[in-house]
């Protein structure tokens, strides 16, 4: 967390606070068992799961600087630590995050009259028009309502068709937004594009927390996958082309870790296939440790994909690990010269990308030679999600 001096006690008077009343903010996000971090934030100990600054480590990080009070919401089973000053509640749910539980959300939103509401993709933005008339709200865009290439001047007609409806779709919803936060340039575009006005932007960055460990690569024998296991992320694509390449590339191995409703599958298919193995679910130490072992970080993500940012990237690329990404993948400038990229959904083009790295170590030096990327935007706290939020917020109440 990184504000500027004096920050807080501004914020304060610009809100017309007295006495002993603080700035309340709503964070509306059901990705996380956010009591779990919370734990840890109290004992000042990183999440072991995440290589990053979680979200809501960040939050309570955020609340603590302004002086706040924080609320959070939970559809898990949830043990909250006592009087601090972020509340999480717990929401009568099923597992589903339907039109019920997005009401209970809206009810507790008003019982706690916040100056400020940040919602992230994890809820539908069906909740935007509900709120965003009463209170201040910010919107997170980390994830795509449309695959990036759709953008493209040559998209197809059913692609600028599908564009389009999305957009209109999207447009009535988030038109009440009085702030955007963005994760990537793709997802700035594409909001800037849906709210259709101007309205306060902060771009942000991820915060990388693992220390740095650069390892020189000079051969593509070993192959690593981190990320979502199940059947839209691309990791049972990349685990054909493996066994496909196998005869060919005897010494190739592949290395997955992540977690998702198909972990149990390509554990069990590791168990028994030579060369592919199952590291771990997500866990900050394993994947620091296979990152340094491994000699490409693949991400296949598929050609419809609607990520805003990669789940695994920037953390190989600083460590001098190259990637190699489908071409739907959103890059930073700084990574574009840092990667091989293939054509999404193209399993041949995968196969012979990886083939070609194999068997020529000129063309897999000419990437590695490149790397490391420069890390220092993903330690500036500046560029922080929980920074972010603090500027827009400090633009909202009318600080200059």
């Amino acid at each position: 967390m990184n504000l500027p001096d004096g920050f807080a006690t501004r914020l304060h008077a610009a809100l017309g606070l007295t006495g002993t009343e603080k700035p309340r903010v709503s964070y509306v996000s059901l990705a996380n068992d956010v009591a779990r971090v919370q734990r840890f934030w109290v004992s000042g100990v990183q999440d072991p799961k995440s290589q990053k600054a979680t979200y809501a480590g960040m939050f309570f990080d955020l609340v603590e600087a302004l002086g706040a009070e924080g609320q959070l919401f939970s559809v898990k089973e949830t043990d909250p630590v006592a009087g601090l000053s972020v509340r999480i509640e717990k929401l009568d749910s099923d597992g589903a995050v339907g039109g019920e539980v997005i009401h209970q959300i809206v009810d507790r939103i008003r019982a706690f009259c916040p100056h400020l509401v940040v919602v992230s993709p994890s809820i539908s933005p069906d909740i935007i028009p509900m709120i965003a008339s009463e209170f201040p709200t910010v919107y997170y865009g980390h994830s795509l309502l449309w695959p990036a290439h759709f953008d493209r001047p040559k998209a197809t007609l059913k692609e600028r068709l599908v564009r389009w409806v999305r957009l209109r779709r999207n447009a009535k919803k988030l038109k009440g937004v009085a702030g955007l936060i963005a994760a990537s340039e793709a997802c700035m575009r594409q909001y800037r594009s849906i709210i259709g006005h101007p309205v306060h932007e902060v771009s942000v960055t991820r915060q990388i927390l693992s220390p740095v460990h650069v390892t020189t690569k000079s051969q593509m024998r070993h192959l690593l996958y981190v990320g979502g296991i199940e059947d839209w992320g691309g990791v049972a694509a990349l685990v054909a082309s493996f066994k496909t390449l196998r005869a060919q590339c005897p010494e190739l191995t592949l290395t997955l870790i992540g977690d998702g409703p198909r972990r149990a599958e390509f554990e069990a298919m590791a168990n028994s296939y030579n060369g592919l193995s199952f590291a771990s679910g997500f866990d900050a130490e394993v994947q620091q440790q296979q990152v340094a072992k491994a000699d490409l970080l693949v991400v296949p993500e598929p050609a419809d994909a609607l990520i805003g940012t990669p789940t695994f990237l920037p953390e190989g690329l600083i460590n001098g690990l190259p990637a190699l990404v489908s071409s739907t993948t959103p890059l930073r400038e700084a990574e574009q010269d840092l990667c091989v990229v293939y054509q999404a959904g193209d399993q041949r083009d995968l196969e012979e990308t990886l083939r070609r790295l194999y068997l020529d170590d000129d063309a897999y030096g000419t990437i590695s030679d490149r790397l490391p990327l420069d890390d220092a935007s993903f330690r500036d706290a500046s560029l922080s999600w929980g920074s972010g939020i603090a500027q827009i917020f400090g633009k909202i109440a009318g600080i200059q």
